[in-house]
């Protein structure tokens, strides 16, 4: 029988850059320094509403937090942040998740 894995309830953000791959085709180094840019716009504002980035992959971004509250304080903030620089696409959601070792969560979440 597999091993329980810790289970909780979290308020989920998830974040993209919208046009990533037709960026990417044209210039892959400034796509690259995109990312860069709003990866540090990203954690400077999921730090501040006591959030964390949990799972990363290319122009995306997952971060948790505490309330939900802080959770769509935060995606207002990165939408203010990058609104005359780089368009995102960001969803929020509340739910059960999985507790992986590494931190990483899984779920419907």
């Amino acid at each position: 029988m597999p091993a329980e894995r810790a289970r909780k309830l979290a308020a989920i953000v998830s974040i993209n850059i919208a046009g990533f791959s037709a960026m990417s085709e044209r210039d892959s180094g400034a796509a690259a320094a995109i990312v860069r840019e709003t990866a540090e716009i990203i954690g400077r504002c999921v730090t501040r509403y006591g959030g964390r980035v949990f799972n990363t992959a290319g122009d995306g971004f997952m971060a948790e937090f505490p309330s939900v509250r802080d959770a769509l304080a935060c995606a207002i903030l990165i939408l203010r942040r990058l609104r005359d620089t780089t368009a995102v696409r960001i969803g929020a959601h509340c739910g059960e998740v999985t507790v992986l070792e590494d931190g990483d969560l899984l779920g419907h979440g």
